[in-house]
């Protein structure tokens, strides 16, 4: 027996479920209109009502319920009851069994002859079974036969008087698993799709066909995608593509679901006549809107050609197809492809009509909603893709005017708005779409889109490319033009300026109405600028000359007189003489000498004759900033420093240089900040002299700040050169910190600078920045860079404790600056503070001052007034950024004074619940820094508050290590490393006690990245001494451990165990217990992997070591993560391996058959993203 139909007879279940009974008597319907094994009723009216006599309810009704539901099952095998009749009783049985092996050979077109025969037999002996069942055993001469059916059926039974409901149940559930075997798995119907696709389509069964796509999706898409050209007419004219004329269930989203719609795509290559047939066809409107149809129509149409894409405009106009995809935010390139197809071909009707569609504009009401005239009032964001514009503007001169006249009607819609306006000359209302255009120089593609209203721009530069080309040359049908098109034009000011445009074309034509215009500036002293515009300037430039003379000498009177006259508002005068030197520059070449002579004398300044005025708000101008200084390098490198220092006092002060800066030039002022940097440059040619005027460098009140802070910056940057190897008296330094610490004792140092608003936006350091650049430099110096001989210590050891002790105390950084929103962690505010820099420099001292001034043989390295500083700093800080250094450099403090430490521990880590955040910023310090196992162990109780503290408590802010990533380093550390942590110690317990998935996870993936599947997992147990078969016990024992004790919710963890797995992995030699792990975490994790493409990497091996396990992995993977979704990306990417261990598990004949239906399940889900799949198999 083969082992599809043994499984189906073996397989019991408790019953049979909800969705099993639905998707099969679907499937027995449509296999029964092809077949029509059951002529008289449709199978699920029959088999529904034998699962019904079968509850509790009607059994317990009705006595004779098993006869009843036995009559049901055997009248869905009952065929040709006419023709069967008329038959010997000894002929029936073979003649049922013979139909059925051809139904049998139709669908499972992969089984031989020996399975069709075996699947028949089965079902005709089911049908000899429920026969004697419906007739009450009554014929006794069958009972023998009976009882040895259905004991091949694996039934046991011995004597008919004791068959029952359990006997009946089972033979149910055996009939349905048959049924389901007889229907054929998709790599079948694959086959099947094959064989009728290479048929001539006028002898292929249309009913056959639409039962073999309603098996599921798959065999929809897998049909589609290979039917060629020859089933298209088949196809449309047998309703096979129906589907595109359906309304969308949910029009407010799509996806690319209907392959009806790629086979069309295809097809249009082919056919391109046949498809834009069909799309006139399909009325995708409003009322019956499927997004995805509309969206691959278009994309179809993109792709057509002209003759055909010329029937389509209309519908794409008419049933509104830019509205309906507005939603979407299409980009428009599609129309592009069309516009420009239609433009080559000269099919300008067919162009315009499209252009009309893609012009469509927004409601004023669905503008008005949203109130910004940034918006752009086109349905298509961006409309520069389309090209529309580009198109237009180069159509045949026959339709010019026409495209000219849908032009004007669009910016018209789009410029007025409803409403009247308050202004003087204009009543209309309008939209400010216009307001920055200047219609004589409006060009297209002359820069890129910077916003929405661009879209408005090219319509308005495509409409004067127009004009010009109607109205220049043609002035004998200008007024007929001007009667039709611009006359009446609404009343607004982007019009007014339009008309002066238009009228300055024909300038001749309309003398009259650009000399009124002209003076109708002089008309009204508070409102003429609402007739001044750019416009009027480039009108008066080309078309002044046309006045007659007296108007010219009249016109440039009352220029004079009206902008040039002295006003009570000194503001408004410089504004009006602006003007008219702007005016008066735009007829430069129409002016005498003399009145040239008198605009300079009114209007301060020379006429210029190469004036051009500027829309809107004139250039923008970017760039980086770089101050500048008010002398050069070199004369700087030849200047005394004490003359330079008086000069910095002096003429070089902030304030006098912001004075001296006429330019204003916001990207190269002159500045303090130039002067600043130009010092650091001279400093790093010439240090030792600067060091030996340190004290120059301090005079409070009198030297800037910012000066002070340059020449600290300067001598840092000298010493951090990697070629700096000492050499400068850095002890002159310590001298100007004294006295910048003694000046503070007299008088506290402001943090804020005043006055800085006077000076612009020159960046000036205030003393929080100086105190911050002392103890940058303070730090460097302790640093060790050189041995820790950049200084004398031991000679300067006090004073320099005194200097730390005095930044200890500064104000930077307060609790206010780190609770700003978005603020940084703790770790990068503290080493960018005063107090944080002193806090490093604290540590640095505490080591030179233990090698310098204590033996080997001292317990305790830390003097007492370097502990007084210590205790007195922890017991009045009260910042986070703090708070992390103390807890960071823990361990520096702890190895040099243990007892004295443990008596500090309590207090760095506070229990307070005032303190909470400043425990956790402690923590998290202390995470950050590396784990020792003496300190781990007097740490214990931190550890256990930790752990015992739910992540949702912990302080809302930016961290430098995430507690629980931190907290799960360390003990996976002490796991690891130390031999009396395991499962025993009471922290490991609270940890895996604990509910907390994140940490686990940290846990379970620092392990197998720090130590398993890091780059070079040998050379890092050699150096750090790890024995590998002590380490491989250890996670041996660690992994059975946690399998063993899951976690409720937590089956996340689990997956990152493939950083157990990876390819890098070389500690797990045993492949098949590496496997059976890793298939149970998966198993837990349903499916998930951390690190995919090392675990999928290692498949092909895995399937030679542990055939079976690799199957169930790959099936766990596959099924949960990759059809789902998540997975998808890594399976595109690294899938060539899951094939070969495919193949490989194949080849093999324990895992053979679960491979075909791992494929087959995965067809059915994942449909052709598994296709290639089946090349396992071939």
């Amino acid at each position: 027996m083969n082992s599809e139909l043994k499984d189906a007879i073996s397989d019991r279940g408790d019953f049979i479920p909800k969705e099993k009974i639905e998707w099969l008597v679907s499937y027995l319907d449509k296999l029964n209109r092809v077949s029509i094994f059951c002529p008289a009723i449709a199978p699920s009216i029959l088999y529904r009502g034998a699962i019904f006599l079968l509850n509790d309810n009607n059994r317990s009704k009705n006595p004779d319920y098993l006869s009843q539901a036995a009559h049901s099952l055997r009248e869905i095998l009952y065929q040709y009851k006419n023709d069967i009749i008329n038959l010997p009783k000894e002929s029936r049985e073979m003649h049922r069994k013979d139909f059925l092996k051809k139904i049998i050979a139709e669908n499972k077109i992969d089984s031989n002859e020996e399975q069709i025969d075996e699947i028949a037999t089965t079902l005709n002996d089911l049908y000899f079974i429920f026969t004697q069942i419906a007739h009450h055993f009554r014929d006794s001469s069958k009972h023998s036969d009976f009882i040895k059916k259905i004991n091949n059926l694996q039934v046991e039974l011995y004597d008919v008087s004791k068959f029952g409901y359990t006997h009946f149940k089972k033979l149910v559930v055996i009939l349905t698993n048959v049924w389901c075997v007889l229907l054929p798995q998709q790599i079948s119907i694959h086959n099947i799709i094959d064989r009728i696709l290479v048929c001539d389509p006028l002898f292929v069964d249309a009913d056959r066909v639409f039962l073999i796509l309603s098996f599921n999706s798959d065999a929809y898409r897998y049909f589609f995608t290979k039917a060629d050209e020859r089933w298209l007419d088949w196809l449309w004219n047998g309703g096979f593509l129906n589907a595109i004329k359906q309304k969308s269930a949910d029009p407010t989203r799509y996806s690319y679901s209907l392959p009806e719609l790629g086979y069309l795509e295809r097809m249009a290559e082919n056919n391109p006549e046949k498809v834009a047939d069909i799309i006139l066809t399909v009325s995708m409107s409003v009322k019956n809107f499927n997004p995805e149809v509309v969206d691959i129509f278009l994309h179809i149409c993109s792709k057509l050609p002209a003759a055909q894409i010329v029937k389509l405009t209309g519908m794409i106009k008419n049933n509104e197809w830019v509205k309906l995809l507005a939603p979407f935010s299409r980009w428009g390139f599609e129309y592009e492809e069309i516009l420009k197809e239609l433009s080559v071909a000269k099919e300008y009707s067919g162009l315009l009509e499209l252009a009309e569609a893609v012009l469509t504009i927004r409601s004023q009401a669905e503008r008005d909603k949203t109130n910004n005239f940034s918006d752009n009032p086109f349905y298509i964001n961006d409309l520069e893709h389309t090209k529309v514009f580009n198109y237009l503007s180069l159509i045949d001169d026959d339709y010019v005017e026409r495209t000219f006249k849908l032009l004007l009607n669009i910016l018209k819609d789009i410029a007025v708005s409803s409403g009247r306006s308050d202004s003087k000359y204009f009543d209309a209302k309008e939209n400010y779409y216009l307001f920055d255009v200047d219609f004589f120089v409006l060009d297209l593609n002359i820069k890129a889109h910077l916003s929405l209203r661009d879209n408005v721009h090219d319509l308005a530069a495509t409409i004067t490319k127009l004009a010009k080309s109607l109205f220049n040359g043609k002035c004998d049908d200008a007024q007929r033009l001007h009667g039709l098109y611009i006359k009446n034009l609404p009343n607004t000011q982007s019009f007014y300026r339009f008309r002066l445009f238009i009228w300055s074309l024909c300038p001749e034509v309309f003398k009259d109405e650009l000399k009124k215009a002209f003076f109708d500036i002089f008309a009204d002293e508070e409102k003429y600028y609402e007739l001044y515009s750019p416009e009027y300037c480039h009108a008066l430039n080309k078309c002044f000359f046309d006045l007659d003379k007296t108007d010219k000498e009249e016109y440039v009177k009352q220029v004079f007189n009206y902008f040039g006259k002295e006003r009570t508002d000194k503001k408004d005068e410089t504004m009006y003489k602006s003007d008219g030197w702007e005016i008066l520059s735009s007829i430069f070449d129409n002016l005498t000498d003399v009145k040239k002579n008198m605009a300079k004398q009114i209007f301060d300044k020379e006429l210029d004759q190469k004036f051009e005025p500027i829309a809107g708000y004139g250039p923008v101008t970017g760039g980086m900033v770089r101050p500048r200084a008010p002398i050069d390098l070199p004369e700087l490198n030849k200047m005394e420093i004490s003359t330079m220092v008086d000069k910095l006092l002096s003429e070089w002060s902030p304030e006098s240089l912001y004075k001296k800066d006429g330019e204003r030039n916001f990207l190269n002022p002159l500045s303090a900040d130039g002067m600043g940097n130009m010092l650091v440059q001279d400093i790093a040619k010439r240090p030792g002299a600067y060091l030996d005027n340190a004290n120059l460098f301090f005079q409070r009140d009198i030297l800037d700040q910012h000066y002070t802070y340059s020449f600290l910056h300067g001598i840092e940057a000298v010493i951090r050169q990697d070629e700096y190897s000492g050499g400068l008296d850095l002890e002159k330094l310590l001298d100007l910190f004294d006295v910048i610490k003694s000046s503070s004792a007299l008088t506290q140092f402001l943090s804020v600078r005043k006055g800085r608003a006077e000076l612009g936006s020159t960046w000036l350091v205030d003393w929080a920045g100086v105190h911050g650049e002392i103890s940058e430099l303070l730090k460097i110096i302790l640093s060790g860079k050189h041995s820790g001989q950049l200084i004398d210590f031991k000679k300067n050891r006090k004073r320099i404790l005194a200097i730390i002790s005095y930044l200890l105390r500064h104000s930077d950084p307060d609790p206010e600056s780190e609770n700003v929103e978005n603020g940084s962690d703790p770790f990068t505010h503290a080493i960018n503070s005063v107090r944080g820099r002193a806090f490093e420099s604290l540590a640095l001292f505490v080591y030179l001052d233990g090698k310098n001034n204590f033996t080997k043989e001292d317990i305790a390295k830390i003097s007492e007034d370097v502990k007084k500083i210590y205790e007195q700093i922890l017991e009045i800080e009260n910042t986070r950024a703090v708070m992390f250094l103390f807890g960071r450099y823990l361990p520096t403090f702890y190895y040099r004074d243990k007892e004295w430490m443990k008596k500090m521990i309590p207090k760095i880590f506070s229990s307070a619940l005032a303190k909470k955040d400043l425990f956790l910023a402690a923590v998290e310090g202390y995470l950050t820094a590396d784990l020792y196992e003496e300190l781990f162990d007097d740490l214990s109780n931190i550890y256990k508050r930790l752990i015992e503290m739910p992540s949702n408590e912990y302080t809302k802010r930016h961290y430098s290590k995430e507690l629980d990533e931190g907290l799960a380093i360390h003990l996976a550390l002490a796991y690891v490393h130390y031999g009396n942590f395991d499962f025993n110690s009471p922290i490991f317990k609270l940890f895996w006690d604990t509910a907390g998935q994140k940490r686990h996870g940290e846990f379970v993936s620092y392990i197998g990245r720090h130590f398993i599947s890091r780059d070079d997992p040998a050379e890092f147990m050699l150096v750090n001494k790890i024995n590998a078969d002590v380490i491989r016990g250890k996670l041996s024992n660690l992994w059975d451990w946690i399998l063993a004790n899951p976690i409720d919710g937590e089956n996340e963890i689990f997956a990152y165990f493939g950083f157990w797995v990876g390819e890098k992995q070389r500690l797990f030699t045993d492949l098949k217990w590496l496997v059976l792990h890793f298939k149970q975490s998966l198993e837990k994790s349903n499916g998930d992997i951390e690190w995919e493409h090392g675990v999928i990497n290692r498949l092909p091996d895995f399937a030679n070591a542990a055939p079976e396990d690799t199957l169930i992995i790959l099936e766990l993977y596959l099924m949960q993560q990759v059809v789902a979704g998540p997975g998808y990306f890594a399976y595109s990417l690294y899938g060539d391996s899951i094939t070969t261990a495919l193949k490989t598990l194949y080849k093999n004949s324990q895992t053979k058959d679960g491979v075909v239906n791992l494929i087959n399940e995965l067809l059915v889900k994942g449909s052709n993203r598994f296709w290639e799949l089946k090349k396992v198999i071939e």
